[in-house]
């Protein structure tokens, strides 16, 4: 008789481990959010996963700040566990010396804008035109005419504004204040130089 009521007991444990929900451990949670994203799976729940914590963006940005984006790029690395994001590399690149030179402003300024978006800042991009020059140069060091580096063949030039910093591949990626990069940007004498904020290039 105690037989069969053991039976029976056992029976409905494993009638009700059965019907109730599995509850998934963090860690398997988090392993079929990464493989959903990887597959194209629109789930917005991934974003949690691979969300870039807060403390780490104003980090990154801090070394920005001090010119150091090998240094921000090492920050991500060592916080996220993986290689730095092609937006980072992107923005790194963009930094260059090699371009330091006239031609690629627009794909320099559209890392830059990408970089500082993805950051969670609020970037513009700013069109420099000259009007009645075609050249349009840069002071690479500041009241030294001969450090002059033209930055465009089109009389035209595109950087970056974040706050009141303006950003290109001459002022590294610390940026400078948009009056002393104005003191710098230099065309021929009895021309002058605009500017206009623009949404897109």
């Amino acid at each position: 008789m105690r037989f069969r009521w053991l039976m029976v007991v056992l029976a409905m444990g494993a009638m009700s481990a059965e019907a109730s929900p599995r509850v998934l451990a963090p860690a398997v949670l988090t392993q079929q959010l990464v493989l959903a994203q990887a597959a194209g799976v629109p789930a917005q729940l991934s974003q949690l996963v691979l969300q870039m914590p807060d403390t780490l963006r104003v980090r990154v940005l801090a070394a920005l700040a001090r010119g150091d984006i090998a240094g921000a790029i090492a920050l991500w690395e060592l916080e996220m566990g993986r290689q730095a994001p092609l937006w980072l590399r992107a923005l790194q690149n963009a930094f260059s010396t090699g371009n330091q030179r006239a031609g690629p402003c627009i794909e320099v300024a559209k890392a830059i804008f990408e970089g500082f978006k993805r950051l969670g800042a609020e970037p513009s991009f700013v069109r420099f035109t000259a009007q009645g020059s075609r050249f349009l140069g840069f002071e690479m060091r500041a009241g030294k005419p001969g450090s002059t580096i033209q930055v465009s063949e089109r009389w035209m030039h595109v950087v970056v504004r974040v706050k009141d910093r303006l950003y290109d591949a001459f002022t590294g990626p610390a940026g400078l204040p948009v009056d002393e990069y104005m003191k710098r940007l230099v065309t021929e004498p009895g021309a002058s130089i605009t500017s206009q904020t623009v949404s897109s290039l």
